[in-house]
């Protein structure tokens, strides 16, 4: 599934966005530990902070939609 390309909110890019940061950063020597949550909890902040304007483009998204009238 793919969004348009006017589309503020889009989960696709998300995902997408979530694995490269996943793929650069969190399981680069990853060798569970202190020093690995030391290591990584900012990405954890930023992307929880990330996440939650996400949720909310899309809530957005989703209830301010304009319901379409039946014409007669």
């Amino acid at each position: 599934m793919s969004c348009p390309k006017r589309e503020i909110a889009c989960p696709d890019e998300y995902v997408g966005l979530n694995r490269m940061i996943a793929d650069k950063f969190a399981y680069r020597s990853a060798t569970q530990g202190y020093e690995y949550l030391r290591t990584r909890l900012p990405f954890v902040y930023n992307r929880l902070a990330e996440g939650g304007v996400h949720l909310a483009a899309t809530l957005n998204r989703i209830f301010d939609a304009k319901p379409k009238l039946a014409s007669a």
